[in-house]
């Protein structure tokens, strides 16, 4: 069913899982599957509230991890500072190393730090 979603089916239903607390594997995976088949398609919101749901119920999908932050070094720039800190939050919170994404997270808030509110 999670397979027939668009990008915004799919995060929402991450970010629903996150927000109710519902952790189940087989759901989680058949998220990550549909999201690693549609990353193409995600806006950046879409990218952002998917980590964020995964870095919430402390899932480290290392695939999609990997590919949702190769996708967001692409097109951070068009991120909302909100999606700049939940992204953010979220690596941290998982632990990800991964140098490019990192380094435009930083450049990026730099750039967007006026817009930032508490």
């Amino acid at each position: 069913m999670i397979d027939s979603f668009g990008p915004q089916g799919i995060a929402n239903t991450a970010w629903s899982c996150a927000v109710l607390a519902i952790y189940n594997e087989k759901l989680l995976e058949a998220i990550a599957s549909a999201a690693l088949e549609q990353l193409g398609e995600f806006s950046q919101q879409n990218l952002a509230n998917t980590v964020w749901a995964y870095a919430s119920l402390w899932v480290k999908h290392q695939p999609l991890v990997a590919s949702l932050s190769n996708a967001a070094v692409s097109c951070i720039a068009e991120f909302s500072p909100q999606a700049i800190a939940n992204f953010a939050w979220a690596v941290a919170r998982l632990q990800v190393m991964h140098q490019p994404l990192l380094a435009a997270l930083a450049d990026v808030a730099m750039l967007k730090v006026r817009s930032f509110q508490p």
